[in-house]
């Protein structure tokens, strides 16, 4: 064992001292064959995802910008949620603001960029809103004894269909575009307000309240 660690720290050594440069970035073996080495002098071709002619800097803002929903959500969803009922601002929030994200498959340069906030703002502020309301209810209605078990199961369903999320995106992308994997996740992402819609919060202005099996 001793000669044979030996042998394989004397080979790397020899090819990081008579190598130099050796191409370090590339994290080659002391056994690699030449032959086989990449050549560096062909260009790499880069083609933008969606181009709509601004770079990484204005693309970060874009992004950072839609955060904004986020806060807008969290302030509203109480008076909304007083002012329209429990279980209708989460319809609203949920269902009734989803359509605006498609606005963001169209994003386009110049004035179309505002599309994407415009989509991306609206979305954030219902999916936050409609998450604070919704949370609230749970905190109130589920026995202290079943907070756990009710809480992490609804953490699994929610982050545990980011990843499939990811790479049913991925895949659309490749094997199309990245436009068309936007219209396909955000026409899912409309069509899954239907589960509300067909659900008993339909009927209701306000979500039970009270502890449940204590209710009166």
């Amino acid at each position: 064992m001793r000669s044979g660690s030996a042998a394989f720290l004397t080979a790397y050594e020899r090819h990081q001292n008579q190598h130099r440069p050796h191409q370090a970035l590339s994290l080659r073996p002391p056994t690699h064959r030449p032959a086989e080495v990449v050549d560096l002098s062909v260009g790499i071709q880069r083609r933008d995802a969606v181009d709509v002619g601004i770079g990484a800097g204005e693309t970060g803002l874009m992004i950072a910008t839609t955060g904004l929903g986020g806060i807008v959500g969290a302030m509203v969803a109480r008076p909304m949620a007083a002012r329209l009922g429990s279980a209708r601002a989460v319809l609203l929030d949920k269902a009734g603001l989803a359509p605006t994200g498609l606005l963001i498959p169209l994003t386009d340069r110049g004035a179309g960029l505002a599309l994407f906030v415009l989509g991306g703002v609206v979305i954030v502020a219902g999916v936050v809103a409609g998450n604070v309301v919704f949370s609230g209810f749970i905190q109130t209605y589920v026995p202290g004894e079943l907070m756990g078990r009710v809480t992490s199961s609804v953490q699994l369903v929610n982050f545990g269909a980011m990843p499939l999320g990811g790479v049913l995106a991925g895949a659309l992308a490749g094997a199309f575009t990245v436009r068309t994997a936007l219209w396909t996740m955000m026409i899912g992402f409309v069509l899954s307000g239907l589960i509300l819609l067909a659900s008993p919060l339909r009927r209701l202005r306000d979500l039970p309240s009270g502890r449940l099996g204590t209710r009166l």
